[in-house]
């Protein structure tokens, strides 16, 4: 009896010292409280500060799954002697995972509790912006609208997964930029629908620019670009004076030819005539005998 009490005594002061003497760190600190935003990336860190400087990390597991090659287009795992890292690319199934950890190959700590991470809750967020035309919603990458002023412009903001009407916005949810570099507060004429989406009724030049909507620290952009009503008139404009100009060109090259050859024909005319030709020899006769003379 008072063996097995000494045995369970030593096991406790055991657990204890092992706990208390933990060789791997997990980051963040906050484990239970983590969060991430659909195709954001949120990294998972496990690290080992053991002396021998080998943390003998194996795999990683979402609940009992390990998470192999198979999966890489949303999960990368980076791992060395002392650190590993699963970067994830969060999406809606990874909100359903309720422990995310690492197994090592150390029997003591076969999974380190200090890596073990708790649920990853969804956050809100913007993911494309769509406007009253079709094809310009379904562009990838940055949207890029293109108006005539006086026209109409719509912008929607969508975010997933969708808000209830007691979810509470950030009090500047879009945003307007110039230059793509410091934003503020919308210009005059763009009114707000709802709380995601603006329009423009009447464009003019000053509208053009970035239109920023951002929540949670997600942001989307679209540019406007606003033109002149008679901004498509001027490429047409300068193919009409070019085809103008090479047409007086060829014209004046061509009343050119024609002279020339109207010149060299004339004289071959004349060079032919038998008249013509007695003439100009009386005449050079003449001339050579005044000069004789004088």
């Amino acid at each position: 009896m008072a063996n097995i009490q000494f045995y369970l005594i030593f096991l406790i002061i055991f657990n204890i010292y092992h706990l208390s003497n933990s060789q791997y760190t997990g980051l963040p600190k906050d484990k239970q409280s983590l969060s991430a935003a659909l195709k954001q990336k949120i990294e998972l860190i496990c690290q080992y500060t053991g002396s021998d400087g080998n943390g003998e990390f194996t795999v990683w597991y979402k609940d009992s799954e390990i998470l192999d090659k198979n999966l890489a287009d949303r999960y990368e795992i980076i791992t060395t002697q002392n650190e590993t890292k699963l970067i994830i690319t969060f999406n809606e199934t990874d909100e359903k995972v309720g422990r995310w950890m690492v197994a090592t190959g150390k029997s003591a700590w076969a999974y380190p509790s200090e890596c073990q991470f708790g649920r990853i809750s969804l956050n809100a967020s913007p993911q494309k912006i769509v406007t009253d035309k079709a094809a310009e919603s379904e562009q990838e990458g940055e949207l890029i609208v293109r108006r005539i002023v006086k026209e109409r412009v719509k912008f929607d903001c969508v975010i997933e997964p969708k808000l209830n009407p007691s979810n509470k916005l950030q009090k500047r949810l879009w945003e307007y930029s110039a230059d793509n570099v410091t934003y503020g507060p919308l210009p005059a004429g763009v009114r707000r629908l709802t709380r995601t989406r603006i329009v423009i009724e009447k464009l003019n030049k000053t509208h053009q620019g970035y239109y920023r909507c951002s929540l949670n620290n997600q942001s989307i952009i679209a540019l406007l670009r606003v033109k002149d009503p008679y901004a498509a008139l001027w490429p047409f404009l300068g193919i009409v004076s070019t085809v103008l100009v090479l047409i007086v060109i060829i014209l004046l090259f061509e009343k050119r030819q024609k002279d020339a050859k109207k010149k060299a024909a004339a004289q071959a005319d004349d060079a032919n005539n038998p008249l013509v030709t007695s003439s100009k020899k009386v005449i050079d006769d003449d001339v050579k005998k005044q000069t004789v003379n004088a």
